[in-house]
C-alpha cells in the first residue's frame, strides 16, 4: 500500500473543446470511454498502483462528479475541493494542498490516462530533487509542447511551440513533494500548472523526467476523444 502517496485528479476545466462530442452538460472527466465514464479508468489505475486516497478538484458541472463517486471508487477513498472560480490547473494545484495532508502527491490530468511506475517516481523522488515528471514520446506533438532533458534525466525546458516531428511531451502525471510546491512563487489566479510549476521547478534544477514507452489516451478534444473510443472498442 502506498499510504504515503495522495493523488490529485485536476478536473475543474470548462472542457470546452469537448462539447461538440459529449454536449454542454457533461463534465469532460465524466465522458464515456466505452461503457464506462473517463474517471472510472484513471482510478482503476490508482488502485493497480495501491493508492487508497484520492482528492478531486472540481468546477464546471463538478456536481455530477460529486454526486457519482460521493461514497468513493471500489477501495479508493475520495474527497472533493471545489473551485468557486476557475483557477487554472497550476491554482488548483495550489488551492487543494491547502488541505492535503501527504507525504507525496501524485497530479494527475483529469482528462489522461496512462500508466505510471510508481516505485521508479518516488525512487527517483527520493535522490533529492522535489518533482519527478513522467514523459511519454509521440511521433506528432501538434496539440502539446515538448520537453528538453538532459542526459542526467533533469527536465531542461518546456516548451510551448508545437511541433509537428517526433518530440518528448508531458505526459499528465507528476509526483511532488507538497511542502517544495507551497513554497514557490506564484502568479495570481488562474495560472497553469505546466506553465508557472514544473517550469520554476525546472529552472531550479528540482525537476527531474521518467521516460516511459508507453502511449498515453487523451480525451481533450473531439478527435482525441473518438481516438480513445474506438481504441477501448478493440480491447
Amino acid at each position: 500500500m502506498n499510504n504515503q502517496i495522495e493523488a490529485l485528479v485536476l478536473a475543474g476545466g470548462l472542457g470546452t473543446r469537448l462539447r461538440p462530442a459529449i454536449g454542454s452538460s457533461t463534465p469532460k472527466a465524466l465522458a464515456p470511454i466505452g461503457k464506462e465514464p473517463f474517471l472510472n479508468l484513471l482510478f482503476d489505475n490508482l488502485i493497480r498502483a495501491n493508492i487508497e486516497r484520492a482528492t478531486i478538484s472540481i468546477g464546471h458541472l463538478g456536481s455530477a462528479i460529486r454526486e457519482k463517486y460521493n461514497q468513493g471508487y471500489k477501495s479508493l477513498q475520495i474527497q472533493f475541493i471545489e473551485e468557486a472560480t476557475p483557477l487554472g490547473t497550476g491554482g488548483a494545484v495550489q488551492n487543494a494542498l491547502l488541505s492535503m495532508r501527504c507525504q507525496f502527491v501524485l497530479i494527475l490530468n483529469g482528462d489522461t490516462l496512462i500508466e505510471y511506475p510508481v516505485k521508479e517516481m518516488i525512487d527517483k523522488l527520493e535522490t533529492g530533487v522535489d518533482a519527478v515528471a513522467l514523459v511519454t514520446r509521440v511521433e506528432n506533438s501538434d496539440r502539446f509542447g515538448s520537453i528538453e532533458i538532459s542526459e542526467t534525466g533533469f527536465v531542461t525546458g518546456l516548451l510551448e511551440t508545437e511541433s509537428h516531428k517526433p518530440t518528448h511531451v508531458y505526459a499528465g502525471v507528476t509526483l511532488a513533494k507538497p511542502r517544495a510546491l507551497s513554497s514557490l512563487s506564484l502568479p495570481p489566479f488562474p495560472f497553469g500548472f505546466e506553465e508557472e510549476i514544473l517550469r520554476k521547478l525546472s529552472n531550479r534544477r528540482q525537476l527531474k523526467a521518467i521516460l516511459t514507452p508507453k502511449g498515453f489516451l487523451d480525451i481533450g478534444t473531439p478527435q482525441s476523444f473518438i481516438q480513445a473510443q474506438e481504441n477501448a472498442r478493440e480491447e
